[in-house]
């Protein structure tokens, strides 16, 4: 009588802990691209600003930090291609899945770069 066992791996293996790197890479970049577009950001009023009469919109946006932000866009869109091609190699048992993280900022960074270039 032959007993087989349930799981035979002992946890991840390099692909997919590989997978894992780069979704967290990946969630690294896109909250720098959010400081630097805050950073970027014009001071807009609070409501005391308003309240007071004061000036709502302190000068334009700072143009210096868009290059940073559409080269980790670029980069981001990149890992998340290399995350989706890996991902799609692992993804022939029942228990395996997509990461939605290479998947929505893919699409999130490949908007933004059209973006800057359509507004550029």
């Amino acid at each position: 009588m032959v007993v087989w066992k349930e799981n035979l791996r002992k946890g991840p293996d390099a692909l997919t802990r590989t997978i894992q790197v780069l979704a967290v890479i990946v969630w690294a970049l896109a909250f720098s691209v959010l400081v630097l577009v805050a950073m970027a950001r014009p001071r807009i009023g609070t409501m005391f600003d308003r309240f007071y009469d004061t000036s709502i919109i302190t000068g334009p946006w700072k143009k210096g930090f868009f290059n940073s932000i559409v080269y980790l866009l670029m980069c981001m869109a990149g890992l998340s291609a290399i995350g989706l091609g890996m991902n799609s190699t692992r993804h022939r048992r029942k228990s395996d899945i997509y990461r939605k993280t290479f998947i929505v900022f893919g699409c999130v960074s490949a908007a933004g770069i059209a973006l800057y270039y359509a507004l550029r």
